[in-house]
């Protein structure tokens, strides 16, 4: 028997897991679980995609490549591993139909752009990946809650799409390998980052629709980074370290306003005094439509 199909029949045994019946909320719940074991992945490739629900994203332990728990009131998740080559391939899909009350406010009367999401979730999952293993991370979500700590895991690459989002992403622990690209994009909603500089990221793309942000970039730099922001209409916080060069390219309109100090400016570029001072240097654009910017420095 080949390599390839003794791992094909521990996938399936694997995967192959009981059905628990709860009752929640007067429904019906169910609980699935799923554990991926390590077996000779060199790296994996994880595609999630959840167009309603609540979201956990930690560590697992150094002995499994994933381990998730579900739990649903429809459709149970589709959830499906291989390897091929080296690479360990991870697809989850949950894709339940979205039940919402979505309330917009008026954003142009709205001074603080408080975001009020009133939404039902259908799903709730606690997804968790192996720290030891190279991991090419992509997760597109819909209508969302999530706590999401990355800090710790080995990403290669890291790409998050939120269409409504009320959502924390942390970066708790520095990444031990260099993250190539980093990007997180949000259509409406609230979202904080938090430890950017964990991330260990070459370059970092933010696109926000209409929201409030943080991004707080606050963490270890071993070496120099860029960072494109964009922002259509909201509030956009970015807290930024004392001990790295720091330099910012702001393009807004009339009705956009930025908050700055700590900085001198040449031409278009606000600085630091530790930009090329050689220290790591962080290079930083932002573009917004409709948004207040508030740039704080971390002490």
């Amino acid at each position: 028997m080949s390599r390839l199909t003794i791992a094909k029949y521990l996938i399936f045994f694997v995967l192959t897991g009981s059905i628990l019946l709860a009752e929640g909320d007067g429904e019906h719940q169910s609980r699935l679980r799923r554990v991926v074991e390590r077996t000779y992945e060199k790296s994996v490739y994880a595609k999630i995609k959840v167009t309603n629900g609540i979201i956990y994203i930690n560590k697992a332990n150094s002995a499994e490549v994933f381990n998730g728990e579900f739990i649903f009131t429809k459709r149970p998740p589709m959830i499906d591993y291989e390897i091929v080559g080296n690479q360990g391939r991870l697809t989850i899909r949950i894709a339940d139909k979205k039940i919402k009350k979505r309330k917009r406010e008026d954003w142009e009367e709205d001074e603080d752009y408080e975001i009020e999401i009133d939404e039902a979730y259908e799903n709730e999952c606690y997804l968790n990946f192996s720290p030891n293993v190279p991991l090419d991370l992509k997760m597109d979500f819909g209508v969302v809650k999530g706590e999401l700590d990355l800090g710790g895991l080995r990403l290669e690459e890291c790409e998050i799409s939120t269409a409504v989002s009320k959502a924390t992403i942390d970066f708790s622990e520095p990444n031990p390998i260099r993250l190539d690209e980093l990007q997180i994009e949000n259509g409406v909603g609230k979202l904080n980052v938090f430890n950017l500089g964990n991330a260990n990221f070459s370059d970092f793309k933010f696109e926000g629709g209409v929201g409030k942000y943080v991004l707080d970039f606050d963490g270890t730099y071993t070496r120099d980074a860029s960072a494109d922001i964009e922002i259509g209409m909201g509030k956009l916080t970015v807290f930024l370290p004392n001990d790295i060069g720091v330099r910012i390219e702001v393009e807004k309109s009339f009705l956009s306003s930025l908050n700055i100090d700590k900085v001198y400016k040449e031409d278009d570029y606000y600085y630091n005094d530790l930009w090329n001072s050689g220290k790591p240097n962080l290079d930083i654009q932002i573009e917004s439509g409709i948004a207040k910017i508030v740039i704080e420095w971390i002490d």
